[in-house]
């Protein structure tokens, strides 16, 4: 008895231990997305195994799957045929690496089956396995019926006397896009040059380590010339050198005429141009290669100078590397010269040469920006040039990394203000006004050629856009953001300035263009900024061509739409009209998301509707289309001036009924459905509280006065929150009724009904669990006097209160900031800026003034950063910064600049007058 107990311990014990040790982790692991595979103690555990990989079949995490350490046993066939089996059935695999394993002839088969089967596997790696020209006839012929393989790896492998067919077999697989046949004793004949000239699909091949010398080359050579697809090619140690002149100079052509090759190794071919000068006539004529590897060839300094002569034409080369060539200084020499002339080499890697100075690289890197990274040997540089190189490399840096992405991103998405905004910054930094020159002397061919594609730009609206309101709004709105980058346009905005005040008929608006007139025409210093008075006219110039464009376009709507009683209309204070933006833009998704709830634009909108008393009035197209034709595509989109302009003011922002309402009534509203302002409860209208009920509702509706506003919410309760949506309803005076949705517009001359419809479907559209009806005139009225002594401001405050500032005062403030981050003050001992202060510069660098949660999440990064551990660098009035940062009450760039002058150094810094800003605070944003 006693035995038997011992005996079922132990068999208690070995499961345990088999399934926690070895089960449990193997399941685990194969529920990853990209799995590795130990299977040196496959032999030991293989029962493990029989059960686990078996499960593969169904597993739809795993993606990418690399076996490793397979043992030379007999188990490793069984592995192989339970692995491929159950990965035939998977249909979420996309990679298989079985590299570096003990595979042979025998696994083929297995291998084979899979590529026939799976129909979602894109990578198998079978690269130094034992496969040989055998095993690859086989899966060769399995490739025949493979619909979705990209990538075939069989470096390593003997592949030998089936190279043909199977170049000719992948000439025709319509999928695969990368294939690796190094070292693989490839015997070539016609199938290369099949495979390249029929492939549509090879993007990269790699023949390296291979005998392309002869007539091989001839092949490769034909392929070519016939290839329009290939980008990467790799031909490293392929003695290239073993061929003769004509056949070199043919190769050198055919990689010359190719449009889409961008990268090409051709290391350890022995091009030391005593042959023929291969390197040499491909950088001189190719337009496409972007990365060239001449590694090993031992070139030696006078085939250097003849590459490098050909270097200042090349305008598509980014990398270039010359690894154990031989060079010596005088070569360095060479280079270096060439290099002056060059503005598209990023990176360039000298190591293993024989140069012990590279004084001649610091003397062309003074005028050469493109560069960001040059390799060599430090401990092979006799002198201390390479000091110098690290600090001109990493100016560079500098200038890619801040100032030229954020220039080419801006003018890829062709936002000019963006363009204008890091054109400002790099003159600021590099340009000396005092001897009027650029160091380096290249950013000034950049930013003259950027100010001439901004014109060209500028040029192209005035062309498209035949709206004589528009184009000049645009004009004026671009040079004023762009000063003083664009003031040689300053005659001609002055003269369409003057030739829109001859040919319109304005009034007392005439005063305002006038006004205008003088400012432009009068002479100012480059770097002067427009004082505070005259910043304020032009505002109102922008704000009257704004509204004469809506004018004209509701003048249009009137001439050539008749409404119907059940027309549905828009109008330019809804909210689609205007947040189209909100949609597009990313930095803008939680004022989208908000624009549905209780929380969001609906509320505001609707107070100003019937303040305004603007229901029932003129109404314009359901057509967005010639809306957004009519509306000019500058100041963000003119959304803040003819949409959300309107709201910008303390009364609109402060009328939320969430904000002017007393806790007590909050509580009231949620526990006991007791609304203030109420016409009627929901229970008059509706006999289950869900959908309104026709006969209630219009003996209801009899009962109400015309011009009579009812502010209609549909919303829901739930754990203390109540969400919803604002609309109105608007009495007539032929007893119809108009209802307004800020997120479908304006309905006129409904029904009591048709009204009714209208609402049960808003209550199903909107999820709503609750109703109520509001009386909006008494509402709005009672916001003349404040509603409650708390003050408890809503999300809609903390969404809007960005929009109570126009954005060119938002920019005033943010570049206030950032203008007094450049100063002095801030640096270290060695004239270097912390990190922190290039971080905060970064932000601010990034914020676009117009798009207000851009701003919010900037202010919010500030904060964050600005709370963490100073560091060793910083001095006592960084350390100051800091503290007016994190300040809880600088939550807005305009507190932020009022808190700064409150430190004495910095106010000190912020009034001296070529700091070109007020000192009065501005309001809050």
């Amino acid at each position: 008895m006693f035995t038997a107990q011992i005996l079922l311990f132990d068999s208690l014990l070995q499961r345990y231990y088999s399934y926690y040790i070895y089960e449990d982790p193997i399941a685990q692991n194969l529920q990853k997305t990209h799995c590795t595979l130990d299977l040196s103690a496959l032999e030991k555990d293989f029962s493990v195994w029989q059960s686990a990989i078996p499960t593969l079949a169904n597993n739809s995490k795993i993606q990418y799957l690399w076996c490793q350490k397979l043992p030379q046993k007999k188990v490793t066939g069984e592995f192989i045929k339970l692995l491929t089996t159950a990965l035939s059935q998977n249909s979420h695999l996309k990679a298989l690496s079985l590299r570096n394993n003990y595979i042979g002839n025998a696994e083929a088969p297995y291998i084979a089956n899979l590529l026939k089967s799976n129909s979602t596997l894109k990578e198998i790696d079978l690269s130094y396995t034992a496969i040989d020209d055998v095993g690859i006839n086989t899966i060769t012929l399995a490739l025949q019926e493979n619909r979705s393989l990209k990538k075939l790896d069989l470096e390593g492998c003997y592949i030998g006397g089936i190279t043909n067919y199977l170049f000719q077999i992948l000439s025709t697989h319509q999928f695969i896009q990368e294939l690796n046949v190094k070292d693989c004793s490839l015997q070539f004949y016609t199938g290369l040059t099949q495979l390249l000239s029929e492939s549509t699909s090879l993007k990269k091949l790699d023949l390296s380590m291979s005998q392309l010398g002869g007539y091989n080359l001839e092949y490769l050579t034909d392929g070519l010339q016939k290839n329009k697809n290939l980008m990467n090619l790799d031909c490293s140690s392929c003695a290239l050198d073993t061929s003769t002149p004509e056949k070199l100079q043919a190769f050198a052509e055919a990689l010359s005429n190719h449009p889409s090759l961008t990268y090409l190794n051709l290391s350890s071919n022995g091009l030391d141009s005593k042959i023929y000068p291969l390197a040499t006539e491909i950088i001189k004529n190719n337009s496409s290669i972007r990365y060239l590897n001449l590694t090993a060839n031992y070139m030696g300094d006078e085939a250097l100078q003849n590459l490098a002569n050909t270097l200042p034409n090349n305008n598509s080369l980014t990398t270039l590397v010359l690894r154990k060539n031989r060079i010596s200084n005088n070569g360095l020499k060479h280079l270096s010269g060439a290099l002056e002339q060059n503005n598209t080499l990023v990176h360039l890697d000298l190591t293993e040469n024989d140069f012990d100075s590279v004084q001649c690289l610091g003397d062309f890197l003074q005028h050469n920006i493109s560069i960001t990274s040059i390799d060599f040997d430090k401990e092979k540089i006799s002198d201390n040039s390479f000091v110098e190189i690290e600090k001109l490399l990493k100016r560079n840096q500098q200038i890619k990394n801040s100032y030229l992405i954020f220039l080419k991103n801006a003018e890829s998405q062709n936002d000019l203000h963006g363009m204008f905004r890091v054109l400002k910054e790099i003159k600021q930094d590099f340009y000396n006004h005092d001897k009027r020159i650029w160091s380096p002397s290249q950013l000034e061919i950049i930013y003259n050629s950027s100010l001439d594609r901004i014109k060209f730009k500028l040029g192209e609206e005035f062309t498209l856009n035949k709206n004589p309101e528009q184009n000049l709004l645009y004009f004026i709105d671009t040079y004023i953001k762009a000063i003083p980058l664009l003031n040689d346009l300053k005659p001609r905005l002055s003269s369409a300035v003057i030739n829109y005040i001859n040919t319109t008929a304005l009034e007392e608006e005439i005063a305002l263009f006038n006004k205008l007139r003088d400012i432009l025409e009068k002479n100012r210093d480059e770097d002067d900024s427009i004082n505070e008075e005259n910043m304020e006219s032009i505002k109102h110039v922008l704000d009257f061509l704004t509204q004469k464009i809506v004018s004209h376009y509701d003048a249009k709507e009137r001439e050539h739409s008749s409404i119907t009683p059940t027309t549905q209309v828009k109008k330019h204070y809804n909210q689609d009209d205007f947040i189209v933006k909100l949609r597009e833009d990313n930095n803008y998704q939680a004022l989208n998301r908000a624009r549905l709830k209780f929380s969001g634009l609906c509320e505001l909108i609707c107070n100003y509707i019937i303040r305004e008393d603007l229901m029932g009035l003129s109404s314009q197209s359901e057509s967005s289309g010639d809306f957004n034709e009519i509306l000019p595509q500058n100041l963000n989109d003119i959304h803040l001036l003819a949409g959300l302009y309107q709201l910008n003011t303390d009364w609109v922002l402060g009328s939320h009924i969430l904000d002017t309402s007393s806790n007590l009534e909050k509580i009231k509203a949620y526990l006991l459905n007791k609304y203030p302002y109420s016409l009627f409860s929901p229970s008059d209208v509706s006999k289950d509280s869900t959908q309104l009920d026709a006969t209630l509702f219009a003996k209801k509706l009899d009962e109400l006065e015309v011009g009579c506003y009812i502010k209609f919410m549909a919303f829901t309760k739930s754990f203390g929150k109540m969400e919803g949506h604002s609309m109105l309803i608007k009495k007539n005076q032929d007893n119809t009724y108009s209802f307004f949705d800020p997120n479908k517009g304006e309905q006129l001359k409904l029904s009591a009904s048709e009204l009714c419809l209208k609402l049960n479907k808003s209550l199903k559209l909107y999820n709503a669990t609750h109703m109520t009806f509001l009386d909006g005139l008494k509402y709005i009225k009672s916001l003349n006097q404040p509603a409650s002594n708390e003050w408890n401001a809503s999300l809609s405050k903390v969404h809007l209160n960005v929009m109570k500032i126009d954005p060119l005062h938002r920019r005033a403030n943010i570049e206030a900031v950032y203008n007094l981050l450049a100063d002095p003050l801030f640096k270290n001992e060695d004239n270097t800026s912390p990190r922190y202060i290039n971080e905060l510069k970064n932000i601010l660098r990034k914020i676009d003034p117009d798009n207000e949660v851009n701003i919010v999440k900037s202010i919010l990064e500030i904060k964050r950063i600005s709370k963490m551990e100073p560091e060793p660098d910083e001095n006592i009035h960084v350390h100051s910064l800091r503290s007016v940062f994190s300040n809880p009450t600088s939550t807005t760039f305009a507190t932020i600049r009022s808190n700064l002058y409150k430190d004495s150094q910095i106010h000190k810094i912020m009034t001296k007058p070529e700091f070109h800003e007020s000192t009065k605070p501005h309001r809050s944003i």
